[in-house]
């Protein structure tokens, strides 16, 4: 339900407002305290994003030379390089401590709060530390792209577009990546100019190419905007008996 509230302020607002919607619902949702809720929201948007690069690459030799497809492959690439690096330095120890040192150097990087603070986050990043953890967020986040790139798939079979399958794989990619980037509310303009262009590199009309953005663009906001309403209002009931946040309590030996 965070998740769903999250996707209904970022439709509402600009510069993915939601992802900050998203910690105070988890808050509100399961208790869980502001620091690890960020890290969380943070993490699974990382694998996220590393699943859905990683599904580029697999049907890249399948998508066609065009440039907009080798751009994206590229930046797929990019992109689950940039997530594996991010792991590593999460499992090392080495780059641990140093990141503690220099945010002790920072102020108001001292005393109880600032520890308190730290612990939190190093729980919410626990996926990128937890083989098995990071297996299953890997497997869901893959399925759930799975199915949303069938959707694409269909609303293109219904418009008639030429290799639609191919289409929708390019067309799930590109949108959700240009998405990556704080714009208007619901990346309205920018889902349409990414969608288009994908669909057009497999020989679309301009005229089919902008209404299927449109139409794929319907279908990815309005259930979520449905479902986030939903969970905004099962949120406000849940004010009278949330549970109290559970803090992670810094080890002596850390």
């Amino acid at each position: 339900w965070s998740l769903n509230i999250g996707y209904l302020f970022n439709n509402l607002l600009p510069a993915r407002a939601g992802e900050a919607a998203r910690v105070v619902a988890l808050r509100r949702e399961a208790g869980v305290p502001a620091a690890r809720g960020a890290a969380t929201v943070a993490v699974e948007r990382a694998f996220d994003l590393a699943s859905l690069a990683a599904l580029m690459l697999f049907v890249a030799p399948m998508l066609g030379a065009s440039r907009i497809a080798r751009a994206t492959e590229w930046t797929s690439a990019a992109l689950i390089a940039f997530v594996a690096l991010l792991v590593a330095a999460t499992g090392s120890a080495h780059a641990r401590r140093a990141l503690s040192v220099a945010a002790r150097r920072i102020p108001f990087g001292r005393g109880a709060l600032a520890r308190a603070t730290a612990a939190e986050l190093r729980e919410g990043a626990r996926a990128l530390r937890d083989t098995r953890m990071a297996a299953q967020v890997a497997a869901w986040s893959m399925a759930s792209w799975i199915v949303l790139a069938a959707s694409y798939y269909a609303v293109l079979r219904s418009l008639a577009v030429g290799s639609a399958g191919r289409a929708a794989v390019l067309a799930l990619v590109v949108t959700n990546l240009v998405q990556v980037i704080p714009a208007s509310a619901a990346s309205l303009g920018v889902f349409e100019a990414a969608g288009r262009a994908a669909v057009a590199a497999y020989g679309a009309s301009p005229a089919t190419a902008v209404s299927a953005a449109v139409v794929l663009h319907a279908v990815n906001t309005i259930p979520l905007v449905a479902l986030g309403a939903v969970g905004l209002v099962r949120a406000a009931r849940l004010r009278a008996r949330r549970p109290a946040p559970t803090v992670v309590r810094r080890r002596r030996s850390e």
